[in-house]
């Protein structure tokens, strides 16, 4: 009995997950509601630790591309003064830590959907749980999750749209 795997939802989570999963050899579909996959959201940072984990799974480059070092932040307390900065170059000269970046979410979302390949992603208009209300709880999840294998079992290749990137 072969293992497959729905990943509903193609955002940064779901993609990260799908494309992990196809890494060890397992089949998967995303499910997205969205018509296209396009920029949504803003700027994002990636610290050097999350930079580091994109390096060992052959993303750093991708998300490097268009993107700016990650070089210090500063703390401030709530009137905006600042209480302290972090300046990570000496860090990064040592080679202690993987030099973060900031980037936009679409360019993140877009290194993950490449590697995932577009014939695993899959659009479908009317996937909604209880009413349109996301899941809470492990009984909510599971009984969701039991929705989504009998819906893709039981719906139509026609009904399933491939999704596209901008």
């Amino acid at each position: 009995m072969s293992l497959s795997t729905i990943v509903v939802g193609g955002g940064i989570g779901g993609l990260s997950l799908a494309r992990e999963l196809v890494r060890a050899g397992l089949p998967v579909v995303v499910l997205e509601r969205a018509p296209k996959l396009g920029t949504v959201g803003a700027g994002i940072i990636m610290n050097p630790n999350a930079m580091r984990v994109l390096e060992l799974n052959g993303l750093g480059p991708c998300v490097r591309s268009q993107s700016s070092p990650y070089l210090a932040r500063d703390t401030c307390d709530h009137t905006g003064r600042r209480l302290a900065t972090r300046d990570y170059r000496p860090l990064y000269a040592d080679g202690r830590l993987a030099v973060g970046a900031q980037l936009h979410r679409a360019h993140l979302h877009q290194c993950l959907y490449v590697p995932v390949g577009g014939g695993q992603l899959y659009v479908l208009d009317d996937l909604q749980f209880a009413a349109g209300e996301p899941c809470v709880g492990a009984r909510e999840c599971a009984r969701a999750a039991s929705s989504v294998r009998r819906l893709h079992r039981s719906t139509s290749a026609s009904s399933l749209r491939r999704a596209h990137v901008d």
